[in-house]
């Protein structure tokens, strides 16, 4: 979790007499319902682990931190182009004229799909 506020607490979690308890219970009111245990437990862990030795817990925070911070948790989503108007009305008029020249009996046989009239399988062929 790349928080600011929330490895401040972390770090005072290593660096003072907090407990357990307290430190999950300051990380949980500061994110809300951002706060999910599993984000923080390798960096509680790895400070538990230490022992009240502070270098040590601090050391081992660290990469935990660096590796945090370089996740912005930020996620980019491009909506899909809508084609422009223009670009329907005109595959509705196309449409609408072969069906009008169909009814007018200049059309033999089945008529060609708007998908085969703009791809032709002869021009997919290399």
């Amino acid at each position: 979790h790349a928080d600011p506020v929330g490895w401040k607490i972390v770090r005072e979690f290593a660096t003072t007499e907090m407990n357990l308890p307290e430190v999950e219970a300051r990380l949980a009111a500061h994110l809300g319902d951002r706060y999910v245990d599993v984000d923080w437990r390798p960096a509680l862990a790895a400070i538990m682990d230490a022992e009240g030795d502070v270098a040590t817990a601090m050391k081992a925070i660290e990469p935990l931190y660096d590796t945090a911070d370089r996740r912005t948790g930020i996620k980019i989503h491009i909506p899909a182009a809508q084609p422009p108007p223009q670009l329907s009305d005109a595959e509705t008029t196309l449409m609408t004229s072969i069906t009008t020249l169909q009814q007018r009996n200049r059309v033999f046989g089945e008529p060609l799909s708007l998908e085969e009239i703009l791809d032709p399988a002869e021009e997919r062929e290399i």
